[in-house]
């Protein structure tokens, strides 16, 4: 994975959405990545919170592991989150 990380921070890597957005870990388990090179620090903005993201690669690349027990759209449909 570290690999493929690699070449989407790069631009090399034909499909970044398979490492960037929303993720299922497992039943109960999320994870969020977003690259953005240019920010200081990211905030997920859900649910009416604000959560750190941190910082995982010093190149831009961010993410959290969040419980979707945790939210009220545990089903995630599409559109309903941004």
């Amino acid at each position: 994975m570290d690999e493929i990380i690699q070449k989407v921070i790069h631009g090399d890597y034909y499909d970044p959405f398979q490492v960037l957005g929303l993720h299922h870990i497992d039943e109960t388990s999320l994870l969020i990545r977003t690259f953005q090179p240019h920010a200081r620090e990211v905030d997920l903005l859900f649910e009416g919170r604000e959560v750190s993201m941190k910082l995982t690669e010093p190149t831009g690349l961010y993410e959290i592991a969040i419980s979707s027990t945790s939210l009220v759209d545990q089903e995630l449909h599409p559109f309903n989150y941004q």
